[in-house]
């Protein structure tokens, strides 16, 4: 009989995580270009409107991830699998380890930049064009966005080799 923990600590894990990956793909491949292509006032409100929600939920998405995927782990291997020396436990740690640097980078980098952005939005109460701060910010957000993208589709790459036995 399957173990209904696992299974609902799985598919808590795999669906959270698929929302993030989701979140970091629209993000890269929908949001950045389509609001350079934007005329000023549409930009100014599809951004305060859809970025904050946008992020907000990617960031639910990766704490839940990682959350989950520790709380697997732990359940299926014991808390001492962490640190038991395997190839199995190297592999989830560094999928960890490229996780949370994703997580941190949004939570360190991405978040205040988007935030200064909308603030600089905010207080404009000219229309025109947005100030060139506004520009810089938006102009550094993709090659971040686009790493924590690179770095989250590897730690899924290890976990599916880790999981699979590939190694």
């Amino acid at each position: 009989m399957t173990d209904a923990v696992a299974v609902v600590l799985r598919f808590a894990h795999i669906l959270l995580g698929v929302m993030w990956l989701g979140a970091i793909l629209f993000a890269n491949f929908v949001l950045f270009p389509r609001l350079e292509k934007m005329q000023p006032p549409s930009r100014r409100d599809f951004f305060l409107t859809y970025t904050l929600p946008i992020y907000k939920y990617g960031e639910m998405a990766a704490a839940g991830t990682i959350v989950f995927g520790v709380l697997l782990y732990s359940y299926m291997f014991g808390i001492g699998a962490w640190v038991r020396g395997s190839t199995h436990s190297y592999l989830f740690v560094a999928a960890l380890v490229l996780a949370l640097v994703v997580w941190l980078l949004g939570l360190v980098v991405f978040f205040p930049k988007m935030k200064r952005a909308r603030a600089l939005l905010e207080a404009q109460t000219a229309p025109g064009p947005p100030p060139p701060e506004f520009q810089r910010i938006m102009a550094s957000l993709p090659p971040i966005s686009m790493l924590g993208m690179i770095l989250l589709l590897t730690a899924f790459g290890i976990m599916i080799v880790a999981v699979t036995g590939f190694y």
